[in-house]
């Protein structure tokens, strides 16, 4: 266990002059190729990221302070992991994220068996949400499969940003609120699908989902057959008082909200309840039953090796001013 009892990490001295690609990611913490570490009370101030999870197993973050990162946290090739009852403010740099998740490779599998709780992750963009925050941020960019996220707030960013792999999650009883973005699903409808999100509140943001311009999009569960989620912009009635809006909410043809809520849930009492993840869930069909690896098919693949060179470069020049301004 790494328990910094409150102890503030900081950068290193670094000399910036010519620095265009930092090595690596530069992390507070590093976890790569072990198991069963446990990462709390610490917090992280000036790193390029606060904490770096690879290739490692039964790993656990909780009750940090991530503040002025770039990333607050990394979890790449990794499974089992927790993160839990964080506290991630984000740097006043472009690209910023509170969470990324990503193979190491395209070829490699995408993490998988993550419990996302209780974090709280913030951005300092302008003008959110009516336009896109500036700098822009994510509170969550990447994917993850058979993974649990319940009772986290993303507010005053782009909410989740999906661009890889993401089967059999639960996003359950989450505040996405005073965002530009509530949830933004851009993949291949091939490889995300059958997530259920139900029990979150999208309250106040500029579009509380946005599916990009993929043809047939990814077929997903809003609701759990009795419960869909509180969406601010619903125009529904309630005409038998039951507290479920009586049309449902469409975003698209395949994705369709049928159990409105009429109010806000109250996230700190909801009660969820979720499959017990020790034995991978039934998929939908037995091609698509394979738990693990997750690996990208050939076109995403490209996608997903553009994405990150772009989101390394753009670390490198917020890495460059900030450390300009602090030193």
């Amino acid at each position: 266990m790494i328990d910094g009892n409150g102890f503030t990490l900081t950068k290193p001295s670094i000399n910036t002059e010519g620095l265009l690609i930092p090595t690596g990611w530069l992390p507070g913490v590093h976890v790569k190729d072990i198991s069963n570490v446990t990462i709390t009370n610490i917090a992280f101030k000036g790193c390029v990221t606060g904490v770096t999870v690879e290739n490692s197993s039964n790993i656990i973050i909780k009750h940090n302070v991530i503040r002025e990162n770039w990333v607050g946290i990394v979890i790449s090739a990794a499974s089992y992991v927790s993160i839990i009852n964080n506290e991630i403010v984000l740097m006043d740099c472009s690209f910023a994220s509170g969470i990324v998740f990503f193979p190491s490779s395209p070829q490699e599998s995408v993490p998988h068996h993550i419990k996302i709780e209780a974090n709280y992750i913030v951005g300092n963009g302008q003008e959110v949400p009516n336009v896109a925050p500036q700098p822009e941020q994510y509170g969550i960019w990447g994917g993850f499969s058979f993974s649990e996220m319940t009772k986290n707030t993303l507010t005053n960013i782009k909410g989740i940003a999906l661009y890889n792999i993401g089967v059999n999650n639960r996003i359950v009883s989450n505040n996405f609120q005073h965002n530009y973005e509530g949830i933004l699903i851009n993949i291949n409808p091939e490889v995300w699908f059958n997530n259920f999100i139900y029990g979150n509140n999208f309250n106040h943001n500029s579009e509380n989902v946005v599916i990009g311009f993929i043809r047939n999009s990814p077929r997903n569960f809003w609701d759990n057959g009795t419960i869909g989620n509180f969406w601010g912009d619903y125009e529904g009635k309630d005409a038998d008082g039951d507290g479920i809006g009586d049309a449902p909410y469409r975003i698209d043809a395949n994705n369709v909200d049928r159990n409105p809520h009429m109010v806000p849930f109250n996230i700190e009492i909801t009660t969820v309840e979720l499959p017990n993840r020790e034995t991978s869930p039934t998929s939908p069909t037995a091609s698509q039953s394979e738990a693990q690896p997750f690996a990208l098919p050939s076109a995403v693949a490209v996608v997903f090796a553009a994405a990150a060179l772009f989101l390394v470069v753009a670390a490198s020049a917020c890495l460059l001013a900030y450390f300009k301004r602090h030193k």
